[in-house]
């Protein structure tokens, strides 16, 4: 009984150390979007279409260049890494092609004692492509044209209409 009371009594100091240690790392949190107008402003503007951006890669580097980490943007543009030591962190967004930084390509924030939470950390993209809105596809993937859809509507028709054919002469 006494090594269950001593084996709790570690745990519970365990446990006390772990969340004293969490509570005194830092995180960076930030967003990627699309910058429509190219004004180098994209997040909470109210311009249509400027949304986040899925996949986008970050480096974050520590201020001594000991620590690199590499991280990418969730499905929503956000990104966020936690636990992060006291330094003054350089944060640098990396696109592929089709993409023009039209913010910062790299930010800091600085974690220490008195700042554990470095937000708005936002980078903003625009696209390089040559398209032009006429030449877009619809949202969602719905069909180009009304024509294409009664023809792919007619030939769907004409399947079904075809197995059931077959179907009731393989019966009789």
């Amino acid at each position: 009984m006494k090594k269950l009371f001593w084996l709790t009594c570690v745990f519970v100091l365990l446990w006390a150390a772990g969340i004293a240690y969490a509570q005194d790392s830092g995180s960076i949190r930030g967003v990627v979007a699309v910058d429509v107008n190219g004004d180098g402003k994209c997040v909470g503007t109210g311009v249509a279409g400027e949304v986040g951006i899925a996949n986008v890669p970050l480096q974050f580097v520590n201020s001594d260049g000991g620590i690199v980490m590499d991280h990418t943007t969730g499905s929503d543009g956000t990104f966020g890494l936690v636990s992060v030591g006291d330094s003054y962190w350089k944060v640098t967004v990396q696109p592929g092609t089709g993409w023009k930084i039209t913010s910062s390509a790299t930010l800091y924030a600085l974690i220490d004692e008195n700042n554990r939470l470095a937000e708005n950390i936002n980078f903003c993209l625009q696209s390089t492509s040559t398209a032009t809105t006429s030449g877009l596809l619809p949202q969602a993937g719905g069909a180009v044209s009304a024509g294409l859809t009664a023809v792919v509507a007619i030939l769907a028709l004409s399947l079904i209409a075809f197995g059931l054919l077959l179907q009731t002469r393989r019966r009789a």
